[in-house]
């Protein structure tokens, strides 16, 4: 079974209206994701995405339903990646010369058995230790994830 890791960028990007295609194509992929049941997420995803959410909205009402839309997103979050794999992060950082940011999330993916990682801001197309880059906005899900 396809296990689909979605960057917090793409997080992001389902709720930003300011950016509309890429909003529908975010929406399109986890929801494609979330039907084929291949969606997974870590603790650091959904901790960068509170941490941007909250960048444009800092009101108690805001923060409260984000809260809730992560508490349900935590669902997506196997008990594997509640914690960082900073060793893994590390050789990944070194070999393929990438943020030690995107190296943790890689590592998570490649932890949890992921094939593929949903990421706007990596190279689509490059593979990183059988794990292959898609640009969710280049990319329906129907093509990689079938019907």
């Amino acid at each position: 079974m396809t296990k689909c890791f979605a960057d917090t960028n793409v997080l992001v990007y389902r709720k930003d209206l300011t950016e509309p295609s890429k909003q529908k194509k975010a929406q399109d992929w986890i929801s494609a994701a979330i039907e084929k049941d291949a969606l997974i997420l870590s603790a650091q995803s959904l901790r960068e995405y509170y941490w941007a959410a909250l960048r444009h909205d800092r009101s108690p009402s805001a923060a409260a339903e984000l809260r809730r839309e992560i508490a349900a997103l935590n669902a997506y979050v196997p008990e594997m990646l509640r914690v960082d794999y900073l060793a893994e992060a590390w050789t990944l950082q070194d070999r393929y010369h990438l943020s030690f940011w995107d190296s943790l999330l890689l590592a998570s993916a490649l932890v949890a058995g992921c094939t593929l990682f949903l990421s706007e801001d990596m190279n689509g197309g490059q593979t990183v230790g059988g794990l292959t880059i898609i640009n969710p906005f280049t990319t329906a899900p129907k093509a990689v994830l079938g019907q």
